[in-house]
């Protein structure tokens, strides 16, 4: 086991006792390895630290997701404040639109007045002349 644990640069941990050596370990913890009692105790030290750890991890990942809540709650507000600013400028050029659409189809009466004038003009200068009639001749 330890020479796999090495070949995979997983570090070493282990008890110890006066009867073993410690070479070839990373970390040594001097203690009873006969003892049901010590095992119990190295295994509940280390669930304890194993806990405490995933704790810490999932309160870190709760807070970052928290944040990417936030985040993404601003940018969505930031879209739709865009989008709207943007219809509201269309709104405003369709309105413009209509306006000068409604200029050029409904003239002033100061057009319509020299629209008549024009047209009184155009009638007074036209004469008319009889037409000679080519049946009787």
């Amino acid at each position: 086991a330890i020479a796999e644990a090495r070949r995979l640069g997983i570090p070493i941990i282990a008890v110890v006792d006066t009867n073993n050596s410690p070479e070839n370990l990373d970390y040594v913890i001097p203690g009873n390895d006969d003892s049901v009692k010590a095992i119990r105790l190295y295994c509940k030290g280390i669930a304890d630290v194993v806990l405490d750890a995933r704790e810490e991890l999932l309160r870190e990942e709760a807070i970052k997701e928290k944040e990417r809540a936030a985040k993404n709650a601003e940018e969505k507000a930031a879209r739709a404040a865009k989008e709207k600013a943007e219809k509201s400028e269309k709104t405003e050029e369709t309105a413009a639109q209509k306006v000068v659409t409604k200029k050029k189809v409904e003239p002033t009466k100061g057009a319509e007045e020299k629209v008549a004038q024009t047209e009184e003009k155009s009638i007074e200068n036209v004469t008319v002349q009889p037409v000679a009639d080519n049946k009787g001749e």
